[in-house]
């Protein structure tokens, strides 16, 4: 968020930006109350006040712990990923499994699962 809000500021002389919070006081409660008083529910599923599947679902940024365990949850949202796998010669990232691989350890018992948070998702920051 404060990323975003950076770079609002940032670029504000080339057009006109609005941000609703100033990122110093906010934290994950307060994002959570504002989309319960919306008049809509985009029925993103919060795990520790954070809505990890978002609009890019398993996204190579998250960590393996994420997404294992959002593959867990949906298995149907791997499809698009291992297609995209099989189409290239190549992998999204080349220090952990590929996703037809995160589908199998999603079936396993993931307690033992590091999370390798070394990436930032930084589309929701």
């Amino acid at each position: 968020m404060k990323r975003n809000v950076d770079h609002i500021i940032h670029y504000n002389s080339l057009s006109q930006n609005y941000s609703p919070k100033d990122p110093s006081n906010w934290d994950w409660v307060d994002i959570l109350e504002f989309w319960d008083k919306s008049s809509f529910d985009l029925q993103l599923p919060t795990i520790n006040g954070k809505t990890v599947a978002g609009n890019c679902d398993l996204c190579y940024l998250k960590s393996t712990k994420t997404i294992v365990n959002l593959i867990d949850e949906k298995p149907e949202l791997t499809k698009w990923w291992v297609e995209r796998e099989n189409e290239y010669p190549a992998y999204f990232r080349k220090d952990r499994p590929e996703y037809s691989r995160l589908i199998e350890i999603s079936k396993e018992d993931k307690h033992n699962l590091i999370d390798d948070d070394q990436y930032s998702c930084f589309c929701h920051d």
